[in-house]
């Protein structure tokens, strides 16, 4: 049985652990992957956690723009699945206003599902 056989427009984990890179460099990561994974498995991914879950102001654009459904990167909600915003703003001293709601669907990330913390700090 070849590897990729069954793979079918699953998600990605990045090409880089790299933190906070540049917009040319998160442009390229992303289109290394996706490159990457068309090449080895003929289909194009739909989903994404980011490397560290080190998320930039344009990632989720970068993430739109380049055809991703779902991201799961993100702690906006325990237990639900919900879409993704841009453009918040938060003032010191003011109401938290809440940006425009994208098409991407995020599937919330959990600690409590991850094993990294037990390993690291058992």
């Amino acid at each position: 049985m070849a590897y990729g056989v069954e793979w079918r427009n699953g998600p990605t984990y990045g090409y880089a652990h790299e933190v906070n890179p540049t917009l040319e460099e998160e442009r390229r990561n992303f289109d290394q992957v996706i490159a990457s994974l068309k090449k080895n498995t003929g289909c194009n991914p739909v989903g994404h956690r980011f490397p560290g879950l080190d998320l930039t102001d344009r990632t989720i654009e970068s993430l739109i723009q380049r055809g991703f459904l779902y991201d799961s990167s993100l702690m906006g909600d325990d237990f639900h699945p919900y879409r993704v915003r841009i453009g918040d703003k938060r003032s010191s001293n003011g109401p938290y206003i809440f940006g425009a709601e994208t098409t991407l669907v995020e599937i919330p990330f959990s600690w409590y599902l991850d094993d990294w913390p037990a390993f690291t700090f058992s």
